[in-house]
């Protein structure tokens, strides 16, 4: 298996960064135990490349806006899947 490339962490990082501000609409009581402002990076537990990659990042960005940096560690995701719960196919 080849390693990810900078574009695919990208993405992975846009689809955390999605299902954080899913868990904050449903949990909005984690936003009174971050610093603000800060720069929240996010890690998935047991994805060691993916985490030194967001790690390098955050370090690189810190130095530029000098904003607290909060790691925050993903220890479970559910399977990702659709919520349509009926669908009607209309016409080809």
């Amino acid at each position: 298996m080849r390693p990810l490339d900078d574009r695919q962490f990208s993405q992975r990082a846009v689809e955390l960064a999605l299902e954080f501000n899913r868990y904050v609409i449903e949990h909005p009581g984690i936003t009174e135990r971050l610093p603000s402002p800060a720069r929240i990076i996010l890690l998935i537990e047991g994805d060691k490349e993916y985490n030194e990659w967001a790690k390098r990042l955050a370090v690189h960005h810190a130095k530029a806006d000098k904003r607290p940096v909060v790691y925050l560690k993903i220890k479970k995701l559910k399977p990702i899947r659709s919520r349509i719960e009926a669908l009607e196919l209309v016409g080809v």
